[in-house]
């Protein structure tokens, strides 16, 4: 035991023998047993240029030194082995290609291109920004400066909305009338959106449908704000002029929208329109049935004059085609002065037809209790994995309930 006080003695510290030769000592000759005394001073010759240097095991700055700056023979091989590395005249050939300019033709063509791509397929901007895509547009082509997000939401986009919709101007600029659908709906996140498309026929006879306006709608659903928005609408892509009819489903607001005082020219309901083209039709048949009557005295007299004349019969036959085509271009031209053509609303034929089932459905007690057991079993079999799992494996799909459905 050690009492208190006493001290143990211990032998003094001696510096660790190095288990190995430094690896920069390879490159000298030199007295290998100073491996034993790692603090002492050695002379050391170089292999490479003969050149005396002095420094110890553990000190090996000096060796270091001279073979990084002194030695004549390794810094000139050095040298050359970096000159090998030099690119040849393939290698130059062969290096990565040079950056289109950000305001050449092609880059803006192929900026449009990409943007106008992700706008068509409905697809977020933020896919822009990811690496995973980059690597595919450089893969592609590495001469293309990749366009971010931000350069796509402030730039490319304003500048093909600008583009198309001086394209629908001209389009709609050609076309003489026009029918325009109007709805309003609520997304998943009770945000309500207006939008109102354009069915127009252009100068070659071909039908054309455009979205003209899709935008968020703040505030109640009053008529007046239905009003006020459809009507900028008009007057912004020049339509005002050119409406011949106006589809809306059949709420309360639709109707007080688009009546005749709201809107010059349009009719509140479907009856008033049947109603004005009866009085039309009624018209244009009295004045019918007036030109008939003069037309078969004219005939029978020709009839009295010509009845010996049977080697003309032929002739009468032609002339009397010719009387009676001249009679029903009479009777188109008055159908088209008499029956006005202006702007109507009316409403949405799948709409109004869905209604009419949805109310024959409620009026039926026993169609009522069995959908109500039918949505049961479908909601039970779309909440559960063992069923759904069932459906696939015989390739077959269960519609989830639905109010039209």
């Amino acid at each position: 035991m050690i009492g208190r006080g006493i001290q143990k003695k211990t032998k003094a510290s001696q510096p660790s023998i190095p288990k190995q030769h430094p690896q920069v000592l390879s490159n000298f000759n030199y007295d290998k047993s100073v491996i034993e005394r790692p603090w002492e001073n050695f002379t050391a010759t170089c292999k490479h240029c003969e050149k005396t240097v002095r420094g110890s095991i553990k000190v090996t700055t000096n060796f270091s030194n001279h073979m990084k700056d002194k030695c004549v023979i390794v810094t000139k091989s050095t040298t050359l082995k970096n000159n090998n590395n030099q690119k040849n005249l393939n290698a130059f050939f062969q290096s990565e290609p040079q950056k289109w300019n950000k305001n050449s033709k092609t880059q803006q063509e192929c900026e449009d291109l990409v943007v106008s791509t992700f706008a068509l397929c409905l697809l977020p901007l933020r896919i822009l920004d990811m690496a995973p895509f980059k690597k595919l547009i450089q893969t592609f082509n590495p001469q293309f400066n990749h366009v971010s997000r931000t350069v796509a939401t402030r730039r490319i986009l304003p500048n093909l909305i600008k583009v198309t919709k001086e394209k629908l101007l001209a389009l709609l600029q050609k076309c003489e009338s026009a029918c325009l659908l109007l709805d309003l709906w609520t997304d998943r996140r009770h945000r309500t959106y207006i939008g109102i498309n354009c069915h127009v026929i252009d100068p070659d006879w071909e039908s054309k449908t455009v979205l003209l306006y899709c935008r968020r709608f703040k505030g109640a659903h009053l008529s007046e704000t239905i009003n006020e928005i459809f009507n900028s609408a008009c007057v912004e892509f020049g339509l005002s002029d050119k409406l011949h009819t106006i589809i809306t489903d059949n709420a309360a607001n639709m109707y007080a929208a688009f009546d005749e005082v709201a809107l010059s020219g349009f009719n509140a309901n479907f009856d008033e329109i049947l109603k004005k083209y009866e009085s039309s039709i009624d018209n244009v048949v009295d004045k019918m049935s007036t030109m008939v009557a003069s037309d078969n005295d004219v005939i029978m007299d020709e009839e009295d004059e010509d009845e010996n004349q049977s080697d003309f019969e032929e002739d009468d036959d032609s002339e009397s085609f010719q009387h009676g085509r001249a009679v029903s271009e009479t009777n188109m031209i008055l159908i088209t002065e008499e029956i006005d053509f202006s702007c109507n609303r009316l409403p949405c034929c799948a709409h109004s037809l869905q209604l009419v089932i949805k109310d024959g459905l409620s009026s039926s007690t026993n169609l009522t209790n069995m959908i109500t057991k039918i949505s049961k079993i479908v909601n039970k079999i779309h909440k559960t994995p063992t069923f759904v799992e069932i459906l696939e494996e015989l390739k077959l799909t269960v519609s989830s309930a639905n109010i039209t459905r």
